[in-house]
């Protein structure tokens, strides 16, 4: 309940009573962990906020997750939502949930966390950490969007030759 008041920047009681009141209306679950009873209630409530405001909502949280210390692949859920800002800690968690994806057998979920890693952008030197963390871009399910992020000015090749190469990346 705490991490959901300070969402909505409300004290606990007030978050508590909004909390009970969106369960009894039958819009949230009332158990743990918390969440839209369906996904066409969750929809419409998405429908009807302004522009943005839904982005802005998952980045906040995001970092609301990141200060207490949640799991990298809890928090990428809501990155992956949230406009890209440029900041370190957001790549960092996206590699971190890439890689715990990837050990749980989840190479789709890995691809997804390291393309949205690219779009923060990463910093120079976290872009090729960014593009090796969790094994070559051949293993991810679909091709990384900006090839030339994971490529170095010295170690660019043509596509042709790295299709060709048998060697694994």
């Amino acid at each position: 309940m705490s991490e959901v008041g300070a969402l909505a920047d409300l004290p606990l009681e007030r978050a508590a009573g909004a909390t009970r009141a969106l369960a009894q209306a039958e819009i949230i679950r009332p158990d743990p962990p918390l969440g839209f009873v369906h996904p066409l209630v969750r929809e419409a409530v998405y429908r009807d906020l302004p522009p943005g405001e839904l982005e802005v909502a998952h980045a906040r949280a995001a970092r609301l997750l990141i200060e207490a210390g949640a799991s990298s692949q809890r928090v990428a859920a809501h990155l992956l939502l949230a406009p890209p800002e440029g900041r370190p800690e957001v790549v960092e968690t996206l590699r971190a949930a890439a890689d715990e994806a990837l050990k749980a057998g989840g190479a789709e979920s890995a691809g997804t966390y390291l393309r949205r890693a690219l779009d923060e952008p990463p910093t120079r030197t976290e872009a090729p950490r960014s593009c090796s963390s969790s094994g070559s871009p051949r293993r991810w399910p679909a091709p990384p969007r900006p090839q030339s992020a994971c490529a170095t000015p010295t170690r660019r090749r043509p596509t042709r030759a790295l299709a060709a190469s048998p060697e694994p990346r």
